[in-house]
């Protein structure tokens, strides 16, 4: 399972990163960028969050990918 880990400081909501994966960022009603589904990020996601947080901007974003074991 991969995570989406957003650093709040560091963010100033431009919105590159909803913009390559609006399923998993979207802005709330003060204009600040949130986190959906608790960072949790769906296999056939990953490509697209993998690109949002290589696009930020001020490096708010981190993708913490753990492999499951059984």
């Amino acid at each position: 399972m991969s995570r989406i880990v957003h650093d709040r400081v560091r963010c100033q909501s431009i919105g590159v990163c909803e913009s390559m994966a609006p399923e998993n960022f979207e802005f709330n009603d003060a204009n600040e960028m949130t986190v959906r589904n608790g960072g949790r990020v769906a296999a056939e996601q990953l490509d697209q969050v993998r690109d949002a947080v290589s696009g930020c901007p001020n490096e708010a974003l981190a993708l913490l990918e753990t492999e499951c074991t059984n």
